[in-house]
This record gives C-alpha cells, sequence and structure tokens, in this order.
C-alpha cells in the first residue's frame, strides 16, 4: 500500500476529519507509516509525544521522532521541503535554545528562514491557517541575535 495513505488516515482520526476523532487509531496509523520513514507520520508522531495527545507525555521519544523527521526531509527534493514548515519551526526552536547557550545562532536562523519561506508558500497555496505561525516566524527572525545572519537586503525587507 501507500505510505502516505497510512499517514492521511492518521491525519483523519486525529483530527475527526470523515469519522470519529480518535488519538488511538491515529497512532497506529502514524507508527506503521513512520516504519517507513514517512516525514508527516514523524512529525506528528513528535507533536504527539511532546503534548501527551493519545499517548504519555514523552520528551525523550518526542525529541526522537522530531529529529528523524527533520533528517528524513535530506531525502526529499528541496521543493518538497515547503511542505513542512512546522517542522522546519521545531527545529528552529530546538537550535534558537542551542544558539542562546552557545552563542551561534546560524543554524537557527537557516531553519527559521526555511519555515517562513515554506509558510508563504502554504499560504499561497490556499492555507491560510498558516498565517498566525508565519508572523510567529517574522517575529523571531527580527531578534538581535540573527543580525550577522541577514543580508542588507533582508533589513530592508524587516523594515518595510
Amino acid at each position: 500500500g501507500n505510505v502516505q495513505s497510512l499517514a492521511n488516515l492518521g491525519y483523519c482520526y486525529y483530527y475527526g476529519r470523515g469519522c470519529e476523532k480518535d488519538l488511538k487509531l491515529a497512532f497506529a496509523y502514524f507508527k506503521m507509516a513512520a516504519r517507513f520513514k514517512n516525514t508527516d507520520a514523524l512529525y506528528k508522531l513528535s507533536t504527539m509525544y511532546e503534548h501527551g495527545k493519545g499517548v504519555k507525555k514523552n520528551d525523550e521519544i518526542a525529541e526522537y521522532y522530531l529529529m528523524t523527521a527533520f533528517q528524513s526531509l535530506n531525502d526529499l527534493p528541496e521543493v518538497a521541503r515547503l511542505e513542512y514548515p512546522s517542522l522546519l519551526f521545531a527545529m528552529g526552536k530546538k537550535f534558537l535554545a542551542i544558539g542562546e547557550e552557545e552563542g551561534d545562532y546560524e543554524v537557527a536562523y537557516t531553519l527559521f528562514k526555511g519555515a517562513q519561506e515554506g509558510y508563504e508558500y502554504q499560504i499561497d497555496q490556499g492555507c491560510h491557517y498558516y498565517e498566525k505561525m508565519l508572523a510567529e516566524v517574522e517575529e523571531i527572525l527580527q531578534r538581535d541575535c540573527f543580525d550577522p545572519y541577514r543580508d542588507e537586503d533582508e533589513d530592508e525587507i524587516f523594515l518595510n
């Protein structure tokens, strides 16, 4: 069968789209798809464990699935990464925390820029529920810690 179909069924049961909401069944479908390194399923499992939705909250397992989802992006064409702005945003937040400890924000900046581009793409595709997330990413990107990574053209965009 199609692995993406398993992940899609997981979303149907997770949100109750066309069926009754069932987090345990959603988890089962995401888990099946995750065995095949499906990015959607891996990322959703990370958020389920992070927030304790349908499973017992577990930050270690959430981190594992988040990192595995992020690594799975390497197997996708560059343009397909535009489909995962929330994953890039979540990773950006992780690397922002690391940057605050080590004083290096370059990876976080790159991830937030990828998230920004992905959210803009999704909004252009009609997914307007991403507008709030785009605003949050843009607010984070304006922080002083990212000044060394911006080029002059970007600064003008932020000022307008």
